[in-house]
């Protein structure tokens, strides 16, 4: 006679029960995608996909080639009008603090502050170091096969430049030592700061979208200033800032070394996932 209340009373706790796992699922897969949402999150304009982005990339790159073969007989002329003796003081402090980003160190800040402050971002660091370092390394390669000399060697011991006329007397040429061109008075083209924070602003514009023209903006600053400082020509930092886009542009692409970096985005994603479903 008791089991009739036991077995009514029964079912409603199952329904509960059934009712509280659904309600658990709802939420985990809410959190999912949530996170999910963080770790895509896009401007609109992202949602034609890379394709796009990486002709755009292409396009500026040849165009910045281009320029640089126009100007190349303009070196000198840009030099001495952009020297920083000409520019306004205050001018010429946001050109050198911007430098960092140009620099091995300012890569090494940002990486760890992305590290620490952005958990969701970092499956995307593989992607964004191989942006900032293979366009750097490719200008190296050539610095060692072409000799230039950079506008430093044609200032006194008073700093006051005696820039050439004839901008073909600053190139060197090809192996200028007969082995490999390792003095640094002769690698100044092209410009290997002007590849690294053109390539970073690439990378950082795949990770950040909304923040593209901040990064552009600091990749023009830290690339004049290395015509600024006299470290380079104008035409060394337009062939810097293509090498830049043109590498960086293939490398965030799902083909070659982006394949693998998406492949690892991909399996660091899913990895995490698995965690969360466990917990």
């Amino acid at each position: 006679m008791n089991l009739g209340p036991k077995s009514s009373k029964q079912p409603a706790k199952q329904s509960h029960a059934g009712e509280a796992e659904r309600v658990t699922a709802k939420q985990i897969v809410e959190n999912q995608r949530s996170e999910t949402s963080l770790l895509t999150d896009r401007d609109p304009d992202d949602q034609l996909g890379p394709p796009r982005r990486f002709r755009e990339n292409i396009l500026i790159g040849l165009a910045l080639l281009f320029a640089a073969w126009v100007v190349t007989g303009f070196d000198t002329w840009f030099a001495n009008i952009s020297t920083d003796d000409n520019l306004p003081g205050d001018v010429d402090r946001v050109l050198r603090l911007s430098e960092i980003f140009a620099h091995g160190f300012g890569l090494a800040v940002l990486t760890v502050g992305i590290w620490t402050m952005i958990p969701a971002r970092r499956r995307q660091l593989p992607r964004l170091l191989s942006c900032a370092i293979f366009p750097p390394v490719t200008a190296h390669i050539i610095k060692v096969l072409i000799g230039r000399r950079r506008p430093t060697t044609y200032l006194d011991q008073f700093l006051v430049s005696n820039f050439p006329e004839d901008t073909n007397s600053t190139w060197i040429g090809w192996l200028p030592e007969s082995t490999w061109n390792i003095n640094y008075a002769t690698q100044s083209f092209p410009s290997a700061h002007a590849a690294l924070v053109c390539g970073l602003a690439i990378g950082m514009s795949f990770l950040f979208p909304r923040g593209r023209w901040l990064f552009v903006t600091i990749a023009l600053l830290a690339s004049f200033q290395r015509v600024a400082s006299s470290a380079h020509w104008m035409s060394d930092v337009l062939v810097g800032a293509a090498l830049g886009f043109l590498i960086a542009g293939g490398l965030v692409q799902n083909w070659g070394i982006g394949w693998l970096c998406g492949r690892l985005e991909a399996y660091q994603s899913s990895t995490a996932s698995t965690g969360r479903q466990v917990n």
